[in-house]
């Protein structure tokens, strides 16, 4: 592995736990003249910076400068401050939501964030992700409003309307606290390459299990499932962040350490729902990049039929951590289309999405859906592709 020390560092923290080895190479690592600024930098924009903190405040004699310990601390501090505060809001929706008998399972950060982490700090809290039945919007809608939060949205817009290739979610604000409120598991701006029909959401449903979240009881995704969904998320956002790989990793430990993970009922859904490609890369690049302990029968099964030059060059960039904002369009372009065919009309459908994608994207009244829209895309599309090319020629 080639890389800088500080990216070194960074993903050897990645993790609630290290090994003996890893402390080693971390501890050679560290006896190294670094770039601080640029490492610290790195940890913050992948969202693991408190995962860093909790690994190296126990590294002594000197290897950790006190300016950057100080800069640590204070990090997960405010991390922890901010998630506390974001927890008792949701708390409060949770609470109201189950007194108005409207079930409801929480997505991603916020439903394991205290059970697999175990120390609301080590993780960071964006947006509070819900998952609903689209019939129950109304009551949402209203509920959520009674707690003063806002929405640029309708929910009317939207509930008899069938679930799309898109964005199948609205949004809630509330000071600095943002729930997102979606129906499906499938949320993007982008260009998309699944047949939503094959997503049974009902199977979600019926194994979604009881948990504690934020002192409520609530739902949250059978373990299998929850994989499923950051696995698929993981890859929609290009693995543009470290803590997307790290929340699959530690679940899988966690997983391990309380049973095991059902791998069958994994496969079985997977295949079901036509997610093993996005699933495959994910497993792969979580257990190249950070260890994470996936079998390596399950990777045989999810394994596309189809594995080329734009397979391999998907690989190469994420594994030499060539992670580009760009990469969100290119690897669905490079590994969900076959031929050059369907890779030009993925292309046509990036450019013209949708108008009312757009519309929901940007906020934008679709009524008055101006078509300078289309012609500002292409344009970007332009300067990304131009991007793109020079990063190819590389």
């Amino acid at each position: 592995m080639s890389w800088p020390k500080e990216d070194r560092i960074v993903f050897a923290c990645s993790r609630i736990n290290v090994n003996a080895k890893l402390c080693q190479e971390i501890k050679e690592n560290l006896n190294s003249d670094l770039n601080w600024d640029y490492l610290l930098k790195t940890a913050e924009d992948d969202g693991v910076i408190s995962l860093l903190y909790r690994i190296l405040k126990d590294f002594g004699n000197g290897l950790v400068p006190d300016r950057v310990g100080d800069i640590l601390k204070r990090n997960y501090l405010e991390t922890t401050a901010r998630n506390f505060f974001i927890l008792s809001e949701l708390s409060k929706a949770l609470k109201a939501f189950a007194d108005n008998e409207i079930p409801v399972i929480v997505l991603k950060g916020a439903s394991f964030l205290e059970n697999i982490y175990q120390d609301i700090g080590l993780r960071p809290i964006g947006d509070v992700d819900i998952l609903i039945k689209k019939e129950r919007l109304p009551q949402i809608d209203s509920s959520l409003k009674e707690q003063g939060y806002s929405s640029p949205h309708r929910w009317a817009d939207y509930i008899d309307k069938p679930d799309t290739k898109y964005l199948n979610s609205i949004s809630y604000v509330k000071g600095p606290i943002h729930l997102h409120i979606h129906w499906h598991i499938i949320n993007t701006s982008i260009a998309t390459y699944l047949n939503i029909n094959e997503i049974k959401m009902d199977r979600f449903w019926q194994e979604a299990r009881p948990a504690s979240i934020a002192g409520v009881e609530s739902l949250a995704m059978a373990s299998h499932h929850l994989l499923i969904h950051l696995s698929e998320h993981s890859f929609t956002h290009a693995y543009d962040r470290l803590i997307l790989l790290c929340d699959i990793s530690e679940i899988i430990n966690y997983c391990n350490s309380n049973g095991g993970l059902n791998w069958e009922l994994f496969l079985e859904d997977t295949l079901l729902f036509n997610l093993n490609i996005p699933a495959f890369y994910s497993l792969y690049f979580a257990s190249k990049l950070i260890n994470a302990q996936v079998p390596a029968a399950v990777l045989n099964k999810l394994q596309p039929e189809h594995s080329g030059y734009p397979e391999r060059l998907v690989k190469k960039w994420v594994l030499e951590n060539k992670r580009i904002p760009e990469l969100r369009y290119l690897i669905p372009l490079m590994v969900m289309n076959e031929n050059l065919r369907q890779r030009l009309r993925y292309i046509c459908k990036s450019l013209f999405l949708p108008k009312q994608v757009i519309t929901q994207k940007d906020i934008l009244p679709c009524a008055t859906f101006p078509l300078f829209h289309y012609a500002l895309r292409i344009k970007n599309c332009f300067r990304k592709g131009l991007r793109i090319l020079g990063y190819l020629l590389q």
